[in-house]
């Protein structure tokens, strides 16, 4: 239990290093690249983006009319696949309603009866407008590459697009080509083909599927063929044929709809093209930017301040893509939240682990978390004395008050920028020295910095402060502690910037080194513990010493080789204020 209150306060202590943010970046970034890579987010990303479809629905053009073999159709015309006259029929009527491009999104890699063949070939001649469809993969993941064309007798009279898409494990396809290859050529796709883009193998596009369904216009064939059906829609539209039914087959998952015919699939890249071509930048920017954002966080002190950071950023990487997708511009997210929510679960569990050794208020590590933190007997421990920071408090609110503690704590931090500094009640500030420091010099060069005066909500304060340091011993952490405030107040009370504690002078190991008054008055060179200074004393702090050493020129006190030690460092020790 000792060790693991040590192993936290040792992690309050480092909440102020200034590697620790770099070092955390480091590894939630290298996650997050991860988490990119392999597509962890997808279900996310697709569930993300038919959440904005449906809240942000938009009506198809109505440049692309779909005409669909059904249920219906088969009731009325017999099961599929139909007699290829049939089908020359329902080719012929389109083609004299004006239909600007007709793609049958059929097979007819295979023969059937010599008659019926030439009847649908013969259709295709007249008509000079039909597409017919190439498979050029199939399989699991990048598939095989395959070649199932049309035979040769109809395929010589149309145009050859590519119906192949690849979907995804939801039976979803998400994003299609211009154009594939197979052997030694390049078939547009179906979309490419009815919007007139030029075909380009090498780039890919995703689907826009915020358009209504029932806002495509549709005909049955069964109309069509009989006659029933007002063909004034499809002039000059481009027209696609395809199964709807069920029962036949060919069904996909259109996102945000349901199981529908794979005619649909080549439905919306169609509609998606004649919106313009999406420009797609990926998930790359939008980690970029939160990459950007979480290193900001994680140099803010006040958690919450981290706090509206994350959510914030959450709530405009949640908003932009719902805002870009309607200019068909479209950024993938699931990286950037990835590594927002990582952030935001690393602080929250710091803060966890902290419980109760940070001050709620500034963030600041609190004396607890110092008290709990592994002793370092090589390290001098100063504290910092506010002495009217009651009454600073007093005239200040809350924002205020905690504009005083930064201006106080960033004062103190000057010359040891690694260290933590503790906060705790009543203007008290501690922490531990850097090894090697000249701790006179730098509590002289601290009291120096509070000569100026605080300026907080536009009125100056000035700031009274007094330290008081323990040089450094085997005790723990909280009894150093009371040495240095002791000596802190001392101090305060001498009219002194600063005093040392040294315990291992005194038979009761609690003493304070204090400036005779009378050597200061007659010489200023005169230093505490200095050889030059004619007289000095040892009074023991409480009342475990009763008794009052005091040395003259004619007696000396012999001191631990300890404070000889430090007192040689530190010459100025003691200096009048």
């Amino acid at each position: 239990m000792t060790g693991s209150v040590k192993r936290t306060g040792d992690e309050v202590a480092r909440l102020n290093d200034k590697r620790r943010p770099a070092r955390t970046l480091g590894v939630l970034a290298t996650l997050s690249l991860i988490f990119g890579i392999l597509g962890m987010g997808e279900i996310f990303e697709d569930t993300l983006r038919v959440a904005r479809n449906s809240v942000f629905p938009a009506d198809a053009s109505g440049q692309v009319v779909l005409i669909d073999i059904g249920e219906r159709d088969q009731t009325e015309l017999g099961s599929w696949p139909w007699k290829r006259s049939v089908q020359a029929e329902l080719i012929d009527r389109l083609s004299q309603a004006g239909a600007k491009h007709i793609a049958l999104d059929l097979s007819y890699d295979f023969r059937t009866e010599p008659k019926e063949d030439q009847a649908f070939a013969d259709a295709l001649k007249r008509s000079g407008k039909v597409i017919l469809p190439v498979r050029v993969r199939q399989g699991d993941g990048g598939g095989v590459q395959v070649t199932h064309m049309p035979i040769d007798l109809i395929g010589r009279h149309a145009t050859i697009g590519t119906i192949s898409v690849r979907y995804n494990y939801q039976m979803a396809v998400w994003r299609t080509a211009l154009a594939l290859p197979a052997k030694d050529r390049i078939y547009p796709t179906y979309a490419a083909l009815l919007t007139d883009t030029p075909a380009d193998a090498k780039q890919w596009f995703p689907i826009d599927y915020r358009y209504r369904m029932n806002s495509f216009p549709r005909l049955a064939a069964s109309d069509i063929i009989s006659g029933r059906a007002n063909l004034d829609i499809v002039k000059d539209k481009s027209v696609i044929v395809g199964i709807t039914g069920a029962t036949i087959g060919d069904q996909y998952n259109i996102p945000g709809r349901g199981r529908y015919g794979g005619v649909f699939t080549h439905l919306y890249a169609s509609e998606t093209l004649l919106d313009g071509m999406p420009v797609d930048f990926g998930w790359i920017p939008a980690l970029l930017a939160a990459l950007l954002i979480v290193s900001a966080t994680l140099r803010l002190q006040r958690s919450t301040y981290q706090t509206l950071y994350l959510t914030g950023s959450g709530v405009l990487l949640l908003v932009i893509p719902a805002m870009s997708e309607r200019l068909h511009i479209f950024i993938d997210i699931t990286p950037a939240l990835f590594l927002l929510i990582s952030t935001g679960s690393v602080l929250a569990w710091r803060r966890y682990r902290a419980g109760g050794l940070v001050n709620a208020a500034t963030g600041l590590p609190n004396l607890a978390a110092l008290k709990a933190r592994s002793s370092s007997s090589d390290r001098a421990l100063i504290v910092a004395r506010v002495l009217n920071y009651a009454q600073l408090a007093a005239t200040l609110n809350a924002t205020h008050e905690r504009a005083l503690v930064e201006q106080v704590v960033s004062r103190l931090g000057v010359g040891s920028s690694k260290t933590p500094i503790y906060q705790g009640d009543e203007g008290i500030f501690a922490w531990l020295a850097e090894p090697g420091i000249a701790v006179g010099h730098h509590v002289e060069a601290l009291h120096a910095l509070f000569r100026s005066p605080a300026r907080i909500g536009g009125t100056a304060y000035d700031i009274a402060i007094s330290f008081g340091v323990e040089i450094g011993s085997g005790r723990s952490i909280g009894n150093r502690l009371g040495s240095a405030l002791v000596a802190a107040d001392e101090a305060a009370s001498e009219g002194l910037k600063w005093k040392y504690h040294d315990p291992s002078v005194s038979r009761t190991r609690t003493g304070a080194c204090r400036c005779s008054p009378s050597s200061t008055r007659r010489s200023t060179a005169a230093k505490c513990g200095s050889p030059t200074s004619r007289n000095w004393s040892w009074r023991p702090a409480g009342s475990a010493a009763p008794r009052r050493w005091r040395a003259g020129p004619t007696r000396k006190r012999a001191r631990s080789a300890r404070t000889s030690s430090f007192l040689r460092r530190n010459s100025m020790a003691g200096s009048t204020a």
